[in-house]
């Protein structure tokens, strides 16, 4: 039987309102004012007992008011849903701040009818048993990743799978924030991190079982005696084993919201040894996911979810999975009904009406990411009937409120930016730089890897191609267009295809030397001449996606150039692409990789070998002249060419001499003009490699060849040639 805990000092609406409830089969937990209702889940919580499944709260309540006992429930972490009534605060600000800042489930404005509070909790705890249907039914078993990127997997990501699939091991996170997750048949049993107030014994001095004296002679045990924590607490019966398990239980989420956006690496051991020494307060993962994603900040998802700006979603496999506690888990659901197939992630973040709402957004955007729950893509995606269908039907669920007390914003199919304002930082279409993971392309692609092995793709695209946008508004022509609305379209697409393979000083219209000023104002300029603002009112046919691409391109220039670090970025890769090197960081990454094998192949003597790999190493980056010395010298080996000899020495000593930090390309310089019989050149080339490295053990026995060869000729000669060779 559901539990309700109702909290409202209307002594006959909290009796009508409790008599319905009970009449549907819920047990009602009624109370007349805030303190009370804490009071009771404090109780709760010291016995081990199960939370209320639905928690309704009055706004205006004595001794704490609504918002004031939500805020006590979350220092609690209770994760028990709320729901709110008012009949004296229920102007849209106190709406929305029950929404956005204490995760309210809905919000009823009295007077309201019984039946209506009834509805509303059926709806709820309808929303919550969808999922975990659909889990039980589902998931295959696949193996987790041992190892990889946080980036590329991250934290979400594979405690979603663990979770869903009954996994059972430990996940290691490194990296700033380091922490461990014991998992067992796919819940948590025990979290630990390296933050100094998440622990189990902060967690027993805040719930005052312990003080901080007798923690610190707990610890102080701990050490004496070798044991754990666990152990020591039992031993000294200093506390009851329900205690101690409720107050590992609480300290999961905790530790799961300090790492839910983490970066850096991460490893998986598939085991249940845990069990014998950790004590086990199984909870719910995806509840805990739930409580670290509503925690997690803009500044902590940036690095997953801006690199993944350029692409387009539409619903995937775990679509309606998912979005069945969106709202509940980002305090928002609003991005999930503009996803329709063409609009960017930018774009959808761009769209946010103020920086909370475009927080949770990234939220939104982070979870259905890191979930399946959508494809990806570069390119626009032809949903079907069946996906269309999806969407609509979200954007039709009452997880808000229905109109009477949260009316829902109905929200374009492709969301546009918002209007830029003088002394605001805009939000804009962000492209990823060579530092970032960069998005999977392909129609039906996800977002975020199993193998935690970086995801390809360009790493800063340089330049913009809007002929394919230009094409498709174009293909609506011969609709019925008025004159203004004509001029409107001629102008946009006349903009956005001179914008065609420009770069981003080009799209501002500013020199690559303009400074902050000059690119904000050249910013401004255009956002007000084609800011979605300046053609209210017209229809624009197909031309209204050439808006929205073409903003994107003027935000994502403005982006990139008024911040110094991205400009400086941006500004090394077009250097890189005027070089002929490339700015695919996966490709760079693999040649460096290569390169490594190819010297060691050099070092052998196994110049076939080594030709292969460093032939695809100069490929990609033709601008390295290390790479191109070692591929010119293993090259020539293969042949010894006398012709080319000559002019090879030449080149090897003269990029030797510009990168004294490689004496080995001196060094090569030096064999080259040894096979090739000059015997003085190579003596000086293997003396200026050893003052270069003066441990260099090639180059050492190399001098003494050419030194013995060079006496032996001056013996043949009559001593002679001393005088006249150096």
């Amino acid at each position: 039987m559901p539990s309700i805990l109702l909290a409202d000092d209307d002594t006959n609406l909290r009796g009508t309102l409790a008599a319905a409830l009970t009449q549907e089969g819920f047990d009602v937990l009624p109370f007349a004012n805030g303190a009370e209702a804490l009071d009771h889940i404090d109780a709760v919580k010291q016995s081990g007992a199960a939370m209320p499944d639905v928690i309704v709260l009055d706004l205006l309540l004595p001794k704490k008011q609504g918002f004031d006992v939500a805020i006590g429930l979350r220092a609690r972490q209770v994760q028990s849903p709320v729901v709110f009534i008012s009949g004296v605060f229920k102007s849209k600000e106190h709406q929305d701040e029950a929404f956005n800042q204490h995760n309210a489930q809905a919000f009823l404005a009295k007077p309201f009818g019984p039946d209506k509070l009834v509805a509303e909790i059926e709806r709820i705890l309808s929303a919550q048993a969808a999922p975990a249907a659909a889990t039980a039914a589902a998931a295959e078993k696949r193996p987790m990743p041992g190892q990889g990127g946080l980036l590329e997997s991250p934290v979400i990501h594979l405690l979603w799978r663990a979770a869903r699939e009954s996994h059972t091991g430990i996940l290691d996170v490194f990296g700033p924030r380091r922490g461990r997750v014991f998992v067992f048949r796919g819940r948590a049993t025990m979290a630990q991190c390296n933050a100094p107030n998440i622990n189990v014994g902060v967690e027993l001095i805040r719930r005052g079982i312990l003080t901080s004296e007798m923690y610190q002679k707990l610890i102080d045990l701990c050490v004496e005696r070798g044991r754990g924590l666990y152990d020591v607490l039992r031993t000294e019966d200093w506390i009851t084993k329900d205690q101690i398990k409720n107050a590992y239980r609480a300290v999961i989420p905790r530790v799961v919201s300090y790492l839910i956006a983490a970066s850096g690496s991460f490893r998986w051991t598939d085991t249940d040894e845990f069990n014998k020494v950790v004590p086990g307060a199984p909870t719910s993962l995806l509840d805990a996911v739930k409580v670290g994603l509503r925690t997690a900040t803009d500044t902590e998802l940036e690095p997953h979810v801006m690199p993944r700006g350029p692409l387009r979603l539409a619903p995937g496999k775990n679509w309606a999975e998912v979005t069945a506690f969106i709202e509940a888990a980002c305090g928002s659901d609003s991005m999930v009904r503009a996803i329709n197939g063409r609009a960017t992630v930018a774009q959808m973040l761009s769209a946010a009406r103020d920086g909370g709402e475009r927080v949770a957004r990234m939220r939104q955007a982070y979870l259905l990411m890191s979930t399946e729950a959508v494809m990806a893509s570069t390119e626009a995606i032809t949903m079907d009937a069946n996906q269309t269908a999806q969407v609509a039907s979200q954007a039709a669920r009452p997880a808000q409120p229905p109109a009477a007390q949260r009316p829902a914003a109905q929200e374009p199919a492709a969301p546009r930016p918002a209007p830029p304002q003088e002394g605001s930082r805009p939000q804009p279409a962000s492209r990823p730089t060579s530092h970032q993971a960069q998005p999977t392309a392909g129609p039906g692609g996800h977002v975020f890897s199993d193998e935690g092995a970086p995801v390809g793709g360009p790493t800063m695209p340089r330049r913009s191609s809007t002929r394919a946008v230009v094409q498709e508004a174009r293909s609506d022509e011969g609709q019925a267009f008025s004159p203004e609305e004509q001029a409107a379209r001629q102008k946009i697409l006349d903009k956005l295809a001179a914008l065609d393979d420009k770069d981003h000083y080009e799209v501002l219209g500013v020199p690559a030397t303009a400074d902050g000023a000059q690119i904000k104002k050249a910013y401004f300029n255009l956002a007000r001449e084609y800011h979605t603002d300046s053609f209210a009112g017209l229809h624009l046919g197909n031309a209204a996606g050439a808006l929205d691409t073409l903003f994107a391109l003027i935000q994502d220039a403005h982006s990139t150039l008024s911040n110094d670090g991205k400009r400086a970025e941006y500004d090394a890769a077009r250097k890189m692409e005027e070089d002929g090197m490339s700015t695919d960081i996966a490709a760079i990454l693999e040649a460096e990789n290569d390169f490594a094998k190819a010297k060691t192949l050099v070092a052998r003597g196994e110049m076939a070998g080594a030709v292969r790999l460093l032939a695809t190493c100069v490929e990609v980056n033709p601008g390295n002249n290390e790479w191109k010395a070692y591929h010119d010298y293993a090259n020539w080996w293969g042949r010894r060419d006398p012709r080319e000899g000559k002019r090879l020495v030449n080149e090897l000593g003269r990029i030797g001499a510009q990168m004294a930090g490689v004496p080995d390309i001196t060094y090569f310089a030096g064999r080259v003009a040894m096979e090739m019989g000059d015997m003085s050149a190579a003596r000086n080339f293997f003396r200026r490699t050893l003052k270069l490295n003066d441990r260099h053990g090639g180059a050492t026995s190399a001098l003494r060849r050419v030194n013995k060869a060079i006496e032996d000729s001056q013996k043949k000669s009559g001593g002679l040639g001393r005088f006249f060779k150096g």
